[in-house]
């Protein structure tokens, strides 16, 4: 459509995990005999959406990028529909060696908008909508070099309906075989 464009999406998933660096390193070091080591800062968050966007690029004045020959820019309007969100809303406990195990005592609350139940059952879609822009720029150094930056997700936002509370709990003892 010349310089607009629709994009009907590609679905983007997003995965952040905090893990503190105490608990990193026990895979890797262990614990010392008797030391405590508290899991309270483990975060988990992960987001599945599907943008649907409008798209409007711009041909520069010759000179406003001053190292390039042509430039462009573009800005680009979106619908984020999301699809998925999970995040731990909350984990309390302990890891604690004894030298031949490490005992662990965990609870962990997730928050879920996923559309399914622990059940294994769906009990009905509910997405939820939020609204994003792009903006972005290129320039023609020359016949061969041509540079761009883009910044997306610049204002964006996904307002999600609420979802399920899930608990769980851990405890028990954990042996090196």
């Amino acid at each position: 459509f010349g310089p607009n464009g629709i994009g009907l999406g590609q679905v983007r998933s997003y995965t952040s995990l905090n893990i503190p660096s105490g608990l990193a390193q026990v895979p890797f070091k262990g614990l010392p005999r008797w030391e405590e080591l508290d899991v309270s800062d483990l975060e988990i968050q992960h987001i599945t959406y599907l943008p649907v966007s409008y798209s409007r690029g711009f041909v520069l004045k010759p000179g406003i990028v001053p190292f390039g020959r042509k430039s462009y820019a573009g800005v680009r309007a979106s619908l984020l529909v999301g699809l998925a969100e999970i995040h731990t809303e909350n984990i309390s406990g302990i890891l604690q060696s004894t030298g031949e195990h490490t005992l662990i005592d965990t609870k962990i609350e997730i928050n879920s908008s996923i559309p399914f139940n622990a059940d294994g059952k769906f009990p009905g879609l509910s997405l939820s909508y939020g609204f994003g822009i792009d903006l972005g720029i290129i320039t023609e150094i020359d016949d061969r070099l041509t540079v761009g930056v883009s910044i997306d997700n610049l204002l964006a936002s996904i307002n999600w309906k609420s979802g399920e509370r899930y608990t769980a709990s851990a405890a028990g003892e954990i042996t090196a075989e």
